[in-house]
């Protein structure tokens, strides 16, 4: 087996042959990036849904195989327009000069993928790093290996594997990959593990782009249709069972509709999935070690003797979860403390929407928040008063499928962005290029500093 120090060796040499790919040739290597989730297309569904032991079709075919070539195709489209020079106007006291930016790939890659949306999240960061002129190493999830290894096989059928490789391994394999002394290391995941992967990388003074999770907050006044509400509540916390990082995590309510909002999401939920335990539209949790730690929330929620509502009731031998709802004196518990990544959904009342956003800011700041609500006072106010990796409102997840808006997160919840031109800017060093030619008159300004001229010159810019 090739070590990864002569595959990352490989990639290096590659790039230093071509270290500035032209539009024609990025534009193929995506081309031959989408020709591969197109033909193999059922492998992939396939390949997903056996690592979760159940996925829902639908959701890897919207979640990560559309998507994915939305990525690519905005990328073709607009490579162009993101590769142009910019121009610089230079201050007139430096006249006469040009100078302009370039936009240059930053070299070899690392792409670390979690199991949640493993093509997605292995292939977006891809594109954008094939768009900016990258040679890459991605680093897939030990937890969805039949995916890993049939993009393993399947890759340098499309690709070269000096332009882009799939790397496979248990966690050890995953802490030798970010020692490598990449151009950048692109990670998504956990924070525990983000931040042992920055730790990890600062030893090479390796950029690092940390795409984490959180606890992303949904408000909810009540001045918005409850129905609609938990309609779009619903979809956006069992997608994938809620293993999704900008899922909502919890419900801040204002207490007068509390009730009516639990009424409404049982109602919506067993409407979209009659008997979960069997049904092929939810997702199991991916693996025993992942369901045992939402399991264990339960029981100390239980222990607590505070209130949970299951949707449906619980059956431990299907791999699901169904939709359950939590309220009650929980903040000081656990659930209320880590990401929850899974069907489980607190709900705390609130007095009002001052006390939400204090809730909120008094705590980390999260990848996503959201609202539902018709009071365009409180929209303004959260986006000025809030911090967070984006704002929705009236809608949860969603932002996920813009390709022109930046994913990202601030603070604990990550630093960095990706997507479309944002992704792009990413994986690029923006390079100034200043040029003088024979004439010059700054010379004027050289030493020695006791002359008319300087006196002037400071005299001019000083005043």
């Amino acid at each position: 087996m090739v070590s990864l120090k002569t595959q990352f060796n490989r990639q290096k040499q590659a790039f230093n042959n071509n270290p500035m790919p032209g539009i024609r040739e990025r534009k193929h290597r995506l081309e031959q990036l989408a020709l591969l989730i197109k033909e193999n297309k059922q492998a992939i569904v396939q390949a997903i849904s056996d690592d979760f032991g159940h996925r829902s079709e639908f959701e890897t075919l919207s979640a990560e195989v559309m998507t994915t070539l939305m990525a690519i195709n905005n990328s073709q489209k607009k490579i162009k327009h993101w590769l142009k020079t910019r121009y610089i106007l230079a201050p007139l006291f430096l006249q006469p000069i040009s100078s302009k930016i370039i936009y240059q790939p930053l070299g070899v890659v690392g792409i670390m993928v979690p199991w949640n949306y493993p093509l997605n999240l292995a292939l977006n960061p891809l594109v954008d790093a094939l768009a900016a002129g990258n040679n890459i190493m991605i680093k897939m999830s030990e937890f969805s290996p039949k995916l890993g290894f049939l993009l393993e096989s399947l890759l340098p059928q499309y690709i070269a594997p000096e332009i882009a490789t799939i790397i496979n391994g248990e966690v050890e394999v995953s802490m030798e990959f970010s020692k490598l002394n990449f151009d950048l290391l692109f990670f998504t995941g956990s924070i525990p593990v983000g931040k042992m992967i920055q730790k990890t990388a600062s030893e090479n003074l390796t950029p690092v782009v940390l795409e984490l999770g959180g606890k992303s907050p949904a408000l909810i006044d009540g001045s918005f249709n409850i129905k609609t509400t938990a309609e779009r509540l619903v979809w956006a916390k069992t997608y994938n069972s809620g293993q999704t990082c900008v899922a909502p995590d919890y419900v801040l309510v204002q207490k007068d509709y509390l009730e009516k909002l639990r009424a409404a999401i049982i109602n919506e939920y067993n409407n979209r999935f009659p008997d979960f335990a069997t049904n092929k539209d939810v997702t199991n949790i991916i693996n025993i070690k992942q369901f045992n730690r939402l399991v264990s929330y339960l029981n100390e929620v239980e222990h607590a003797g505070q209130n949970i509502d299951y949707c449906q009731t619980r059956k431990d031998n299907s791999g699901k979860l169904p939709l359950t709802l939590l309220s009650g004196n929980i903040c000081s518990l656990r659930i209320m403390k880590e990401e929850i990544f899974g069907p489980l959904l607190p709900l705390i009342a609130v007095d009002n929407m001052q006390e939400a956003i204090r809730f909120i800011n008094e705590r980390p700041r999260p990848l996503a928040a959201y609202a539902y609500s018709s009071n365009k006072t409180l929209h303004r106010t959260l986006e000025t008063e809030t911090h967070s990796g984006a704002l929705v409102i009236n809608d949860a997840v969603i932002h996920f499928t813009i390709e022109n808006i930046p994913i990202g997160g601030i603070g604990n919840s990550g630093m960095g962005h990706y997507h479309g031109h944002d992704g792009f800017l990413t994986f690029s060093n923006a390079k100034p290029v200043i040029k003088r030619g024979k004439i010059n008159p700054a010379r004027l300004a050289y030493a020695p500093y006791d002359r008319f001229f300087h006196k002037l010159f400071l005299k001019l810019l000083l005043k």
